[in-house]
């Protein structure tokens, strides 16, 4: 049984750049047979408190469930229907579970190093690429999928 969590967020940027608000609805329980619409359409990748309010986000906590449930071949067949966010997420988790299929998988999402992605840190949403994403968590094993929910391990 699928349970929805809905996750609703004020993200501010100062006020010169005012702020939007984003609600974004995940059913729990990521199946073999569904992406999480928030990985397909992830709006920017993340680990941890992020924005105003510090809050985990949708994302994250679907990329989460894909690690506890998912295998490499389910990875593979979402990496597909994922935006390139999502597809950093799927990659992440691919990284830590499944380090031997990393490579394949890595392939197989087609994202270009120098293709511009959403990063969220702290609260400032920037524009990096996807091989600078990359690189910091093929060199860290992706660390951040073994934090506690909601930051970094003390």
């Amino acid at each position: 049984m699928n349970i929805g969590i809905r996750a609703s967020r004020a993200i501010c940027f100062g006020a010169a750049l005012g702020c939007f608000s984003a609600t974004t609805a995940w059913a729990g329980g990521a199946g073999p047979e569904r992406l999480p619409a928030v990985l397909i359409d992830a709006r920017f990748y993340a680990w941890g408190a992020v924005g105003t309010p510090g809050q985990v986000s949708a994302e994250e906590l679907a990329a989460r469930d894909v690690a506890k449930h998912w295998t490499a071949q389910q990875i593979r067949a979402g990496l597909a229907s994922a935006n390139a966010e999502g597809r950093l997420f799927l990659l992440c988790v691919a990284r830590r579970n499944f380090p031997d299929a990393y490579a394949g998988l890595k392939k197989s999402a087609g994202i270009r190093s120098d293709a511009k992605v959403s990063l969220f840190s702290g609260n400032v949403l920037q524009q990096v690429t996807a091989g600078e994403v990359m690189a910091q968590f093929e060199s860290s094993g992706c660390e951040a999928l073994g934090w506690p929910v909601g930051g970094k391990a003390r």
